[in-house]
């Protein structure tokens, strides 16, 4: 389907790759249910990758929900003007306000009606606000 991929979970499915992504979760503590890190497989050849930032978010809803800001920061890194972006595992669309701020052309797919319409509303609310500056 792709020549490139970052896969989240990578860990879980048993993916490993010379190049990887840890988002370490700042306000996470051990005693916490949430994992502090998580791990991304990339098939981009490159160095392994730290990102540090707190997953806490006001629209939060989904189980395995990133940071816009974590998503930026893969855009910055991996993606060139022209890339076709596709996302199999939409979530809470996080990715396509990313790809949308940053103005990448992205394909989105969630096969939960539940998430699928929390995360259209989200987007929309997300996107419609725009910046001074």
């Amino acid at each position: 389907m792709s020549k490139e991929q970052i896969i989240w979970g990578a860990n879980h499915f048993g993916i490993a790759s010379d190049n990887f992504i840890v988002w370490k979760k700042l306000t996470i503590s051990e005693s916490f249910t949430m994992g502090m890190c998580e791990y991304a497989s990339v098939s981009i050849k490159g160095n392994p990758k730290l990102f540090e930032c707190a997953p806490q978010d006001t629209t939060r809803f989904h189980p395995t929900q990133k940071p816009v800001k974590l998503y930026r920061w893969i855009l910055n890194l991996f993606a060139q003007p022209g890339f076709k972006i596709i996302d199999t595992h939409g979530g809470s669309f996080t990715h396509a306000i990313a790809c949308e701020q940053m103005g990448y052309n992205l394909v989105i797919t969630e096969i939960d009606k539940d998430y699928y319409d929390a995360a259209v509303k989200r987007f929309n609310l997300v996107t419609s606000q725009k910046t001074l500056f």
